[in-house]
């Protein structure tokens, strides 16, 4: 036969969404169920370029094997150890840090919706909403989250999960149980409080590594999780992502204690912007960046944290200025 084949009469053509809705319905959805599919395909948030690191993320995230990523020495590199020792079940907590322009935001982004997706609201009693909680330090960082969720979701393919149209802070969608389910996206000192009001569907800390302890801190991340653990339904997951900053902190601690220790409450991915998006850091950009501002070199880029006393002298200025010994 020659040509384009004829339709066949009495078929219905269903669109793409209603064909997602069905098979949704009856478990099989490809789309919004798992991490890496709902990030990088072109009907979900279109990271079509992701990189060894960013699938192994999702992958882990999932609790789902490697596969072929785990023989990726980047992947190595940026778990800080035998990918084997990662347990093959979801973490309760994962971390992720790396530089800046690596799609962190819209990783978050996802992450977020499909949070909303895999929990279990089961125990849930009649007219309880709850909530994932996105928490960022300022207002434009949580903006940018909040538009990722947004134009993601006017796609067909995604589109027939919101439940209404969204707010100046949320998005409300569906849960494969027909439940609405609250995508909530705050910063500066309301952050707290959008962890304890509802049952939660999760936890996502934007720029977690800026995050303060009990001491001080907008965002006081130690009070957020031991708030938070409380309130987790089944499948709930924190995430913390985020670029180093200095070297003191919740996080910082929790990177020195556990990175290259995976366990089934905590996976740490911590990596150079290289490995996260080797189409923006070339290195010649890594060149200019570093010869142009060291300290912002080190932590946007190698994702180090930056000097105690940056503030004053920074380690490089100081390399340039001392004599060494024979």
């Amino acid at each position: 036969q020659t040509g384009a084949p004829e339709a066949l009469e009495g078929v219905t053509q269903y669109p793409a969404a209603v064909l997602l809705a069905e098979a949704r319905r009856r478990g099989m959805d490809p789309l919004t169920r798992r991490l890496e599919p709902l990030l990088t395909s072109p009907e979900g948030f279109g990271l079509t370029t992701a990189t060894s690191v960013q699938r192994a993320i999702c992958r882990v995230a999932d609790g789902l094997p490697l596969g072929p990523l785990a023989q990726d020495p980047l992947v190595s590199e940026a778990l800080g150890c035998n990918p084997a020792l990662v347990p093959a079940t979801r973490p309760k907590m994962l971390g992720i840090f790396s530089g800046i322009r690596t799609a962190k935001s819209l990783i978050t982004s996802a992450l977020a919706l499909r949070a909303s997706q895999i929990v279990d609201v089961s125990r849930l009693g009649a007219g309880e909403i709850p909530r994932v909680s996105v928490l960022s330090l300022r207002r434009d960082l949580a903006d940018v989250v909040l538009d990722h969720l947004r134009g993601n979701l006017g796609k067909p393919s995604l589109s027939w999960l919101l439940a209404a149209p969204p707010t100046s802070d949320s998005v409300l969608v569906r849960h494969p149980s027909g439940r609405p389910v609250e995508i909530q996206v705050v910063a500066g000192s309301r952050a707290g409080s959008s962890v304890v009001a509802r049952w939660s569907a999760g936890i996502i800390l934007d720029e977690a590594p800026r995050m303060n302890g009990s001491e001080d801190g907008v965002v006081n991340l130690d009070d957020v999780l031991h708030a938070g653990l409380g309130r987790l339904l089944p499948g709930a997951q924190i995430v913390a992502l985020g670029s180093p900053w200095a070297p003191f902190g919740p996080v910082f601690r929790m990177v020195t204690d556990r990175f290259g220790r995976p366990g089934e409450d905590l996976v740490i991915f911590w990596c150079p912007a290289t490995s996260m998006n080797p189409y923006w850091w070339t290195p010649e950009r890594c060149a200019e960046r570093q010869a142009s501002d060291p300290v912002a070199y080190r932590t946007d880029v190698l994702a180090q944290c930056a000097d105690s006393i940056s503030g004053m002298f920074s380690e490089d200025l100081l390399d340039g200025c001392t004599r060494r010994g024979q």
